[in-house]
């Protein structure tokens, strides 16, 4: 599992513009289209994180301690989405020297999609090399990563709740006490969507 990672940039349109957002909210003036145009890209970064799934193109680098030891030895990268068309994956170790080596794809390792989980393995000896000098950010994993097809309608109407609840609710603190979470609410439309990775 990746230690920590670094999102670098995005790219390409919300999956939810400015005028569908106001729409829900049913805003009519431009005064908060600063402040809601935040929100969308608020809902979608917490929706990215809870499903391990890109909506928007991304730049990432995850950072690991280990090699897996056993096989098939799969390195499962985090957020789920397609390369791009000729996009390669960068793979960096430290070696025992703390030099460090960068891995080729195709010929020192394969990248492989299931359902929009992309993974890495190694090619040749089936293992990872075995001169890793073991530290936090001993390897690390550059890669461009975009949506699957169309974003699924679930998904988008759970930004909707998010921008909505950020949009009514502007205070870390509520004063209602019969607030309740909706069971067909947010959770449930990104529950089936939800990407586990190890």
């Amino acid at each position: 599992m990746a230690i920590y990672k670094k999102v670098a940039t995005y790219s390409g349109t919300e999956p939810i513009s400015l005028s569908v957002a106001k729409d829900f909210l049913k805003v009519s003036g431009s005064d908060d289209d600063t402040y809601i145009t935040e929100l969308i890209e608020v809902a979608r970064e917490i929706i990215e994180k809870e499903t391990n799934t890109v909506l928007v193109e991304h730049e990432v680098t995850e950072y690991r301690r280990l090699f897996p030891t056993v096989a098939p030895y799969e390195i499962q990268l985090q957020f789920s989405g397609v390369l791009p068309d000729g996009e390669t994956v960068t793979f960096k170790y430290k070696n025992d020297e703390a030099s460090t080596v960068t891995l080729t794809q195709n010929t020192d390792f394969l990248v492989s999609q299931y359902n929009g989980v992309l993974s890495l393995t190694p090619m040749g000896t089936n293992s990872w090399p075995s001169d890793l000098y073991i530290e936090t950010d001993s390897i690390s994993i550059a890669y461009k990563v975009e949506p699957m097809g169309k974003i699924p309608l679930p998904l988008k109407q759970a930004m909707r709740l998010l921008i909505c609840h950020f949009y009514d609710d502007r205070s870390a603190v509520a004063f209602t006490k019969d607030a309740v979470e909706l069971p067909l609410g947010y959770r449930r439309l990104i529950s089936t969507y939800k990407n586990y990775f190890f």
